[in-house]
């Protein structure tokens, strides 16, 4: 199953690419990996639209927030944050019974 990583721009969390294409240009956080692409149906539950940098003080693998998602989303009384921090939009959990379905994703 999935796991909350320990830093991104909404904090520890889980994240989603919108789009199969958009992944390689969004895994880039120290415990991102690429070469498989899961596609997942998820259960956003109540959405908080976030700025571009979400918790984040700028843009930059540097800047990112090492506090887990989890806090932020109790804080905001909301069930996932959705942003956008310049290449598309992402969606963000902390709890993985969230995740709906998933399957591989075929090229």
């Amino acid at each position: 199953g999935f796991r909350c990583g320990h830093v991104g721009y909404c904090g520890g969390g889980i994240y989603f690419a919108s789009s199969p294409g958009a992944t390689g240009a969004k895994a880039i956080g120290p415990q991102s990996h690429h070469g498989f692409i899961i596609e997942a149906r998820i259960d956003l539950g109540h959405e908080k639209h976030m700025g571009r940098t979400c918790f984040s003080s700028r843009l930059g693998v540097s800047t990112l927030s090492h506090t887990p998602t989890s806090h932020f989303l109790h804080q905001m009384h909301a069930d996932s944050f959705v942003f956008n921090p310049i290449d598309g939009t992402e969606y963000v959990i902390a709890n993985p019974g969230r995740v709906v379905s998933m399957k591989q994703y075929h090229r």
